[in-house]
């Protein structure tokens, strides 16, 4: 069997893939909000967490944190990838982060196969940009929920290029994997025929009443986790400007191939010249709903710029928040919109060209892949700060442990990361009759500023153990609850 070049260089893509998540997954260990839907989906899995069903809402504050007897669970966050982990830690239990790492990049790397195959894009350009080091570092181990979101969104494009309206239940599907996707909502209007329309939109309405049902159930309000998301993203979206910095995360390495696919179109500005008029001919406004209902090329494009469209309408609603990292997380969906259409105009533009080509793109991607693994690594001491495998963390539970406090139940700002390590650990404004008696654990490298009384507790409370990272305190009646 002949293997193409082609083939050989998607090969090397995406084994540098692999690899670059491997390094980071060893460097960091899964993020925050990983963590979170991991313990969300363990505590679904819990029956005690379903015995307040019917009572005071399970021990939560402000609609944000659960504690209930042992089980944890953050009612704000999208569901889909809790039941994921749900369903995956029955049979791989410890493992399960990485298992559902894997399972989200290779679900990532069949959607591009079909949808460079829907649209007509050139394997070897689409993987190149689609692999690109920000689908690489930004959507996956930090949170996990962009990725498979995204997953289900360029499923549904492909389903909605097919002029299907089962593609409405797939973005509606993307919708509870991460609620941004809510921006996607007008996509099946893009069937145009009424009945198709209709059908779509409710098949798109379908996984969030599920959702909402459950939400009822549980937490005795339907909107909880919406309320308490979209309270967030509007206090912090207010007034503040998208970072150059996210730009370029979320636009620069896809307008820089534009750039390429521009000046190879510009070479042939005659034959430019007679499709655009051709194209202005055929999309004449009194027959553009007959066009693009008849149309597959047109149609197919008029799909790619309105997911384009609203993809930037909700990267610049928020994406405006006070956290460059949380910008550049923020505009997964806009650089995919971009990436897809630019892949499309790279093709076209390429056909009439050389086509080794789609190999110089190919090339510049594993390049650009290998300096920024390369750089990456160099700066581990940098990058293990933002996961659990943060030294300061392990080192704050065997000093618990040497404290004779392992046991406890302890206040932190680092609540997730230490319940992932297996401490009984509260976050600092999460408060019950007894919270004021748990030891704390101070990390100095997170904000302590989100309440008053735990600022107040830790002036009035006494260090046992100080280090350049965290600092334990026992408050002056201190109690070990288990």
């Amino acid at each position: 069997m002949r293997i193409s070049a082609s083939g050989v260089l998607i090969s090397i893509i995406v084994a540098l893939c692999i690899i670059t998540l491997i390094v980071y997954y060893q460097l960091t260990g899964p993020g925050w909000d990983l963590i979170a839907h991991y313990q969300n989906g363990v505590s679904l899995l819990d029956p005690v967490l379903y015995s307040c069903l019917g009572s005071p809402p399970c021990g939560m504050m402000g609609n944000q944190l659960t504690f209930w007897y042992g089980t944890y669970f953050e009612p704000f966050r999208a569901p889909l990838s809790q039941v994921l982990f749900a369903l995956i830690y029955p049979l791989s239990g410890s493992l399960s982060i990485i298992v559902y790492i894997a399972i989200l990049f290779i679900a990532y790397l069949i959607a591009i196969s079909i949808v460079c195959k829907r649209f007509g894009i050139n394997r070897l350009i689409g993987y190149a940009l689609m692999l690109s080091p920000y689908f690489i570092y930004v959507p996956i181990i930090p949170n996990s929920t962009e990725m498979l979101s995204l997953i289900f969104v360029l499923a549904g494009l492909v389903l909605l290029a097919d002029r299907s309206a089962w593609s409405g239940l797939l973005f509606g599907i993307a919708a509870v994997a991460k609620y941004p996707m809510l921006i996607f909502l007008p996509m099946p209007l893009l069937l145009l025929r009424p009945k198709s329309v209709m059908a779509s939109m409710l098949l798109f309405a379908l996984p969030t009443a599920a959702w909402l049902g459950f939400s009822q159930l549980l937490f005795h309000n339907p909107l909880a986790s919406y309320e308490m998301v979209f309270g967030n993203v509007i206090s912090n979206s207010a007034h503040v400007p998208i970072s150059w910095a996210a730009l370029i995360a979320v636009f620069g390495y896809q307008l820089l191939f534009l750039v390429v696919a521009i000046a190879l179109l510009l070479t042939q500005r005659s034959a430019m010249r007679k499709v655009f008029k051709r194209a202005m001919k055929r999309l004449h406004y009194k027959k553009i709903v007959r066009t693009l209902l008849t149309d597959d090329v047109i149609y197919r494009y008029a799909v790619l710029a309105v997911m384009l469209a609203l993809s930037i309408i909700g990267f610049w609603y928020i994406g405006r928040n006070p956290d460059q990292l949380a910008q550049m997380r923020f505009g997964y969906f806009a650089a995919a919109s971009s990436m897809i259409l630019v892949a499309v105009i790279l093709t076209n533009a390429l056909k009439a060209f050389d086509k080794r080509a789609p190999i110089l793109v190919a090339v510049s991607t594993i390049a650009v892949l290998v300096v920024v693994l390369v750089a990456f690594y160099a700066n581990r001491s940098l990058a293990i700060v933002s996961g659990t495998n943060n030294p300061s963390f392990a080192q704050a539970k065997a000093v618990l442990a040497e404290l004779g406090l392992s046991n406890c139940r302890v206040v932190s700002n680092s609540w997730v990361y230490m319940i992932y390590r297996g401490v009984n650990a509260f976050p600092q404004f999460f408060f019950n009759s007894t919270t004021k008696t748990y030891p704390i654990v101070d990390f100095l490298n997170k904000s302590s500023a989100t309440n008053a009384s735990y600022i107040e507790g830790l002036s009035s409370a006494r260090p046992v153990y100080t280090s350049p990272n965290f600092t334990i305190l026992l408050p002056m009646n201190y109690k070990c609850y288990t």
